[in-house]
């Protein structure tokens, strides 16, 4: 016999009841649709703006105005929050924090690795995932590097560079700091996709755990910026640093040397792998016998 709807509703527990299911996958169609949206207007507008990394770019302006804005908002929050969270918490417990954080987001490594053509290094990753959210106790102790498992390093911004979008225009974004307009595409399709912190239905919860990898990831850094803001021009080398260091995370580790202008160098504000040089025309010269 078929009960009536509200006799139903009350039957069912509330992960199986309609109106939740059709909320669940209008949320899930939303994310897909938006980051189809973000990926279409990054290949758009990188192929109409590869424009130079070594010049000014276009946000020049907006870049140096956003600049100064995280650095008051670090001077007068984050870097004292940092200071105080070093200061207080022990050293072990933050290692068991940043071990959490690095864990949670092995999952899209592994699916970064795999689009970029890295299966071995995907198979690694997910090892090193599984042993470290089982013996490692959900990643507070990273068991996989005694295993011999290193972290590798993927991101969907290093996909798409890998599947030959241009880096686009260098930009500054308030409170996120240095990026492209690539990496700003892979930076909001990781989050929406692959950051499991965002899936927490408790907003206190989830909100208090962002903001603790904020400080976390702050705390590690504290190094780092005081060499930046020491800089004569700290914009400048927080722009330099940016690009190197997503140079050699694109060449896994192992960037080429390469000079710019010169036959085998890449093209001016482009991180593509460097042409080989070309060859002089006519019979190659055979070394003379002595």
């Amino acid at each position: 016999m078929l009960l009536p709807r509200r006799q139903t509703d009350g039957i069912l527990p509330p992960h199986c009841r309609p109106t939740r299911i059709r909320s669940e996958i209008l949320v899930a169609g939303r994310r897909v649709v938006a980051v189809t949206g973000i990926l279409g207007l990054t290949l758009t507008l990188g192929a109409c703006a590869s424009l130079s990394g070594h010049g000014p770019g276009p946000f020049h302006d907006i870049n140096r105005a956003n600049f100064a804005l995280n650095e008051a908002v670090d001077q007068a929050v984050l870097r004292p929050t940092a200071h105080a969270y070093v200061a207080v918490v022990p050293h072990p417990i933050r290692i068991g924090i940043h071990n959490v954080f690095s864990n949670l987001s092995d999952p899209m490594v592994v699916v970064n690795e795999f689009l970029e053509g890295r299966p071995r290094q995907g198979l690694e990753e997910s090892g090193r995932f599984l042993a470290n959210s089982t013996f490692g106790v959900l990643g507070l102790f990273n068991v996989a590097s005694a295993m011999g498992l290193e972290r590798h390093h993927a991101d969907f911004g290093l996909t798409l560079a890998h599947w030959g979008v241009p880096r686009g225009p260098y930009l500054y974004l308030p409170l996120f700091g240095p990026s492209s307009l690539r990496g700003l595409t892979g930076r909001i399709v990781d989050s929406y996709l692959g950051n499991p912190v965002q899936y927490i239905s408790s907003v206190p919860i989830r909100n208090s755990l962002t903001i603790l990898n904020l400080i976390e990831i702050r705390a590690q850094l504290i190094g780092q910026v005081r060499l930046i803001y020491s800089a004569p021009d700290p914009y400048l080398m927080m722009k330099d640093a940016y690009q190197q260091h997503q140079r050699y995370r694109l060449y896994h580790g192992h960037p080429p040397i390469v000079y710019p202008g010169l036959p085998g160098g890449p093209a001016p504000g482009t991180d593509a792998p460097p042409t080989p040089a070309p060859q002089p025309a006519g019979k190659p010269r055979l070394p003379s016998k002595r």
